[in-house]
């Protein structure tokens, strides 16, 4: 597992939001691990929401399914990410038309879909926490890597961090422009 301390620290000098990146259970997993993040998972009081991260173009798998029974038996609130999506949306080296662009943004609309049908089958919406998003980590669209914004803002919102408290913000001040500054050379003490 790897941590990162996001968002600053409170005034007792405590990170405002630990992120962890907790070794995946498909192909390169092992059992030992799948036991220690869920021991981990539920006994973590401060939890606020796991991220289970599913490949977009394969959906919910027979893996996904037994861990979200776990999340379920454990009232582990968690959010599912697709990611990857960017082998629905831009699966070769070319930029798609907008017509065939917007044709892939259907298809992984359907794909979201299907995961939230399978949840609903699941029965698990009350451990469900906001929408399915969906990302990639690759490819960018006009400069932006997709979904990651989304995903960046349900992790701070789980926490409390999306907004900040306006009260504590400096008053606002008068903006003046360059020109409208009067300047005296007088240098007598006020």
């Amino acid at each position: 597992m790897n941590a990162f301390g996001v968002g600053g620290q409170d005034e007792f000098g405590k990170h405002r939001m630990i992120v962890l990146d907790m070794p995946g259970y498909g192909k390169g997993g092992r059992a030992e691990w799948g036991k220690e993040i869920m021991k981990y998972l539920e006994k973590r009081k401060e939890l606020k929401r796991a991220f289970l991260l599913l490949e977009a173009e394969h959906g919910i798998k027979e893996t996904d399914r037994q861990i979200l029974a776990l999340f379920q038996e454990h009232s582990i609130p968690f959010q599912i990410v697709l990611a990857k999506a960017d082998k629905i949306l831009l699966p070769g080296s070319r930029y798609p038309s907008q017509q065939a662009l917007d044709g892939r943004f259907a298809n992984l609309r359907e794909y979201m879909d299907a995961v939230r049908e399978v949840l609903s089958d699941l029965e698990l919406e009350q451990t469900e926490v906001g929408e399915v998003l969906a990302c990639s980590s690759e490819k960018r669209v006009e400069g932006r890597l997709l979904g990651i914004d989304a995903v960046r803002f349900a992790m701070l919102s789980a926490v409390g961090l999306e907004s900040k408290d306006r009260s504590s913000l400096p008053a606002a001040v008068e903006v003046v422009a360059f020109e409208d500054l009067v300047y005296t050379t007088d240098t007598s003490p006020a």
